[in-house]
């Protein structure tokens, strides 16, 4: 009966705090201040994607700088997981119109990535039936550079693989090389 008690009493506390709390969109802390980060699994499962992954660190190449991330490709899409935040960015195979490679010829030295994905509101099968292209509006564009490690390497074929069998045909849009 003592453990009911304390789990009731608990509650009751929890649920004082809780309204004490200001809330996280008038300057306060955010409700998940003390929340431990979210794993890779967890961060592609809330983009929806429940599919084996691999994963490696790379940099995405922003504006002027540079921002750690974690890379993922999955059986379903390709994911770009900011390091440190909740900040990710998604796209299914279906939806990347160029995936470019720049691989150095040097050892040891990264693989640059540049991804351009399709992010409108109709399905792809209709923009390539309608043939008038992707509209400028519509298209991301990422650069990323990739190591060169046996995890690197194996992200870059899952999504070289994922791209050539579910990826935008080349003749269905005028999107040119942008990674020289």
């Amino acid at each position: 009966m003592a453990v009911g008690l304390f789990r009731a009493s608990r509650r009751r506390r929890e649920t004082v705090a809780e309204s004490a709390r200001p809330s996280a969109g008038a300057g306060g802390l955010a409700e998940d201040a003390f929340r431990r980060p979210a794993t890779v699994a967890e961060q592609l499962e809330a983009n929806g994607d429940a599919s084996p992954y691999v994963a490696t660190p790379a940099r995405l190449r922003h504006g002027g700088g540079i921002v750690p991330v974690l890379l993922a490709a999955s059986e379903i899409a390709v994911h770009i997981l900011e390091v440190g935040t909740a900040h990710s960015g998604v796209s299914s195979y279906n939806r990347i119109v160029r995936l470019d490679r720049s691989d150095d010829t040097e050892p040891g030295r990264s693989t640059v990535i540049g991804l351009c994905a399709y992010v409108g509101r109709r399905p792809v099968a209709e923009m390539i039936g309608l043939g008038m292209g992707f509209a400028a509006s519509e298209l991301v564009f990422y650069v990323l550079e990739v190591p060169a490690t046996a995890e690197g390497h194996t992200v870059l074929e899952r999504a070289q693989a994922g791209f050539d069998l579910r990826g935008v045909p080349g003749h269905a849009h005028q999107v040119q090389r942008f990674l020289y």
